[in-house]
């Protein structure tokens, strides 16, 4: 694999494809394991995805969000979990961007150390004279296990009040600390996605400087085009139902052309029923793609142009993503038929498991749609990054 120092977009892309196909068998262990193995994740690191959001002039690839997407999709193809942490472990570049450079510098020495937890302001934050003192427990913190950083997402307080910001809101904060600084509770026993290891983490107390802190609001101290839009981090989620969809289209594809079904003993693949709905399926997971790296491309092109993109487009292509692909892996399950229960027989559990879990992510729930036409309406959402 490439050198952090030679990654390209097309080397890192060809170096998640050959990681994808070593953790392919191995998605059981990791799903066994609850976290991602030490090896895989050093994979994850010497294969540049870690790094792919850093600045070229920090030396980084500096990967577009399409590309970033295409990464991100390539991994899910052989593991769900390791996509996600790959992403998530990312966010790395992109949070530093809102940092004083000497603090990014302090905080992230190595391009490819990872980043977890929760930015939303579910902790507090409260002013002293050098700093914050936060505190406060977090859901979700997805590659915990093994990351470098973690952030957490704070209501900045002062005097016992909320600080306000020009429009009336608590200002929301997110902290940066190190990962050894949190306490992790094992509370990720769930459906699907096993491996990213999602724990809830906490602090209380810990005194964090003032420049290890930012605020989503004031904006990136990075010039850069890929870190003048916040909502960058969320563009390459869509990247994991995509992989994980053809991954379980080609799977059952091939299951299908062998199959005889009983009792009959006819060959499944001349069965109408059965065609019909691998062609479904592939028309589900295709239109998908083609939106959501077309709203990528749009909105990449926009920002080039010293435009906004167009609000919502991307978070709408991303929710559809999640959702067109879960059903269409739910029609490649039924499709094969009772195989798909077995877990050492088929993936197709596994894979379902997967997108259920991966769909109850804020960015792929319904009410990503009620936020979009909210603003197609003329309204103000709730959610910050449309």
């Amino acid at each position: 694999m490439s050198t952090i120092e030679q990654l390209t977009a097309e080397s890192l892309l060809r170096n998640a494809h050959e990681l994808a196909a070593k953790v392919r068998d191995r998605a059981p262990e990791i799903e066994r394991l609850r976290r991602l193995p030490p090896d895989v994740v050093a994979g994850l690191r010497s294969a540049g995805v870690l790094s792919m959001a850093m600045p070229r002039s920090w030396g980084g690839p500096e990967l577009t969000p399409r590309q970033m997407c295409e990464v991100v999709e390539a991994l899910a193809a052989g593991d769900a979990s390791t996509a996600w942490c790959g992403g998530i472990g990312a966010d790395s570049g992109l949070y530093s961007a809102y940092l004083p450079e000497a603090a990014a510098r302090t905080l992230y020495p190595r391009l490819d150390l990872a980043t977890a937890g929760w930015i939303f302001p579910a902790g507090q934050a409260v002013r002293t004279g050098t700093g914050y003192r936060i505190s406060g427990r977090w859901a979700f913190g997805s590659g915990i296990a093994h990351a470098d950083r973690v952030v957490c997402g704070c209501v900045e307080l002062a005097d016992g009040a909320p600080v306000r910001m020009p429009n009336g809101l608590p200002t929301w904060r997110v902290a940066i600390v190190p990962a050894d600084a949190v306490e992790v509770s094992d509370t990720w026993r769930t459906t699907g996605l096993l491996g990213t290891g999602s724990n809830d983490y906490a602090v209380d107390g810990l005194d964090v400087p003032a420049d290890h802190t930012f605020s989503f609001f004031a904006g990136p101290r990075r010039e850069g085009v890929l870190y003048r839009r916040a909502d960058n981090f969320l563009s390459k989620l869509s990247g994991v139902p995509l992989g994980v969809g053809r991954a379980a289209l080609d799977f059952a594809t091939a299951h299908l052309a062998a199959k005889l079904e009983m009792p009959a003993g006819r060959p499944a693949a001349a069965n109408p029923r059965v065609q019909a709905n691998l062609a479904r399926a592939e028309a589900l997971i295709e239109a998908s793609r083609a939106y959501a790296y077309r709203t990528l491309d749009d909105a990449w092109d926009a920002l080039l142009a010293g435009e906004q993109p167009c609000a919502g487009a991307a978070a709408l292509a991303r929710q559809f993503a999640f959702e067109s692909c879960r059903e269409a892996v739910q029609l490649l399950y039924d499709t094969v038929g009772a195989a798909s229960i077995f877990t050492e027989r088929t993936p197709l559990d596994r894979y379902l498991r997967d997108l259920v879990t991966a769909s109850q992510h804020v960015t792929a729930q319904e009410r990503m749609r009620e936020w979009v036409g909210e603003l197609r309406l003329g309204g103000s959402p709730s959610f910050p990054f449309l």
